[in-house]
């Protein structure tokens, strides 16, 4: 061993006196500096080796921080203070040699996981402002947004992750809004974010199989219409979108497969009616029915009368959607405005499609009952009594404050200007084929029928079944208002009153 053979010389007796000393104690010196420099060179060499692996873990640390998101600007600042530190000289050897340098690489790993969690912070808010979006537009179609959001938060703790996410929810987000914006364009509006079109068509589909004069041909493609709405409502709005207009298509069908079958034409009296002898038709008409009618026809050239029954009050059921319109109308000229979007909207389905939906609104857009006796009261209707509390299908009238408010749609007087006129007389004259009955049967060829029909179950009164209108061209220039109930069913009662039309129909031609 080398320190055996430094040792030995020191230990020989016959080395001469003044001679050896010096030489002895060099290499005692020298053998002592050797001997510490063994462990020291191990301790240096370790030291070195620990410093290196810290600093390798510190520069892993940071890169695995920086594939999770950490700006690639903060990492390499944070790898030139590790390489700083490492190189950092301890007066005239290098620091690692000396210092154990794990604190300052960790200190420098925190530095890395606060810069990191801040940059994740910022994006988690930038992914709850996007989940917040995202909720909006999809929960009206989707229950489980909201669900599905608290999870997809809770999962996302790397950056890489929570962009993908937010973009998703972003372009998601683009897509439903830009769907729903052209289904609300389709569909002349949306209702709870579905196409007003759509749910008026199900309403019409509803009404029309219900309808007793309903054509059977047509139930089957009516009920597979009614399911395929249903399953389109539980669509997201893209996919409502591709398949809007088959069904539109599909419902207009299927309405027409159900339009009612026409009646025979009733049997002409045993003698042409005329005025005189219009009353005595119609209560031998009468005697073979269980119906209680009232009827009411007005001469708008003339302004003659003639009535049936003209004292008893009758509930309106959807003859009073034609009340609910002339009261807007007369209170949007009254403010010198027209009416507003709203009102346009609910207008259409009330009038051409008997909606009792937009009947509703439109009843309570008008002010309701308190609304409509103001109108009523303008237009001198003191026989019709609005209904309470949301009712209005119960409001009652007379045959003869209907035939003179279908006076206030057919000729110049100062509650409805021509404009408002016009507009009335387009919504009458376009109902919907189910609804083809009442004062147009018998009508002459080429007049234009415009009508509201209404039909009621009470209870102990049986249907209620009226049908107002006025009917021009054709010699004609008439209005006409038929009410009657106890009729044992809904068609029964549409018989009833097509036979009383078509009688006044002949007495005036």
């Amino acid at each position: 061993m080398i320190g055996q053979q430094q040792q030995q010389p020191l230990h020989h007796s016959h080395r001469q006196p003044g001679t050896g000393t010096p030489h002895a104690w060099l290499w005692f010196i020298a053998s002592m500096m050797l001997m510490a420099g063994i462990p020291a060179t191990f301790a240096i060499r370790e030291q070195v080796s620990h410093n290196a692996k810290g600093l390798v873990s510190a520069q892993s640390y940071i890169d695995g921080l920086a594939h999770q998101g950490l700006p690639a600007k903060e990492a390499t600042s944070l790898t030139r203070q590790l390489i700083s530190v490492h190189s950092t000289p301890w007066g005239p050897f290098p620091s690692v040699w000396f210092t154990n340098q794990t604190p300052a690489f960790n200190a420098i790993r925190q530095r890395a996981y606060n810069d990191w969690q801040a940059v994740l912070q910022t994006d988690h808010q930038s992914l709850n402002a996007a989940g917040a979006r995202w909720v909006a537009t999809v929960t009206p179609w989707d229950t489980g947004a909201k669900i599905f959001e608290k999870t997809a938060l809770e999962k996302d703790r790397t950056v890489a992750k929570i962009v993908r996410q937010e973009n998703l929810w972003i372009r998601q987000t683009h897509q439903w809004v830009s769907a729903e914006t052209r289904l609300k364009k389709l569909g002349t509006g949306l209702v709870q974010g579905r196409p007003r079109a759509i749910l008026n068509g199900k309403t019409a589909l509803e009404e029309a199989l219900n309808n007793a004069r309903r054509n059977p041909e047509g139930v089957p493609l009516g009920q597979r219409t009614l399911q395929r709405i249903q399953t389109f409502w539980n669509l997201p709005p893209t996919q409502e979108l591709t398949q809007f207009t088959s069904l539109e298509q599909q419902i207009k069908q299927a309405l027409q497969k159900l339009a009612p079958i026409p009646l025979p034409p009733p049997p002409p009296p045993s003698s042409p009616a005329t005025s005189s002898t219009l009353a005595s038709a119609v209560e031998q008409y009468l005697t073979t029915r269980q119906s209680q009618v009232s009827a009411a026809v007005l001469n708008l050239n003339t302004g003659t009368l003639w009535s049936f029954q003209p004292q008893m009050r009758y509930d309106t059921a959807s003859i009073v959607k034609a009340t609910i319109m002339a009261t807007l109308l007369w209170q949007a000229e009254l403010h010198h405005a027209p009416l507003t979007p709203e009102e346009t909207q609910q207008m259409v389905p009330m009038i051409e499609d008997s909606s009792n939906q937009a009947a509703t609104t439109l009843w309570y857009l008008a002010g309701g009952s308190r609304g409509i006796q103001g109108f009523l009261n303008a237009a001198g209707l003191t026989n019709t009594i609005p209904g309470t509390h949301g009712y209005w299908g119960l409001t009652q009238t007379t045959v003869t404050d209907q035939v003179e408010l279908m006076k206030l749609y057919a000729v110049p007087n100062a509650i409805l200007d021509p404009a408002s006129q016009a507009y009335a007389r387009n919504l009458m004259t376009h109902i919907v084929g189910y609804e083809d009955w009442g004062v147009n049967s018998g009508a002459p060829t080429g007049a234009s029928v415009a009508l509201k029909n209404g039909w009621l179950p009470l209870p102990g009164l049986g249907w209620e079944i009226n049908s107002v209108g006025y009917v021009s061209g054709g010699n004609e220039n008439i209005a006409i208002a038929i009410l009657s109930n106890r009729n044992p069913t809904e068609a029964y009662g549409i018989a009833t009153v097509d036979h009383i039309a078509a009688l006044i129909e002949q007495s005036e031609s």
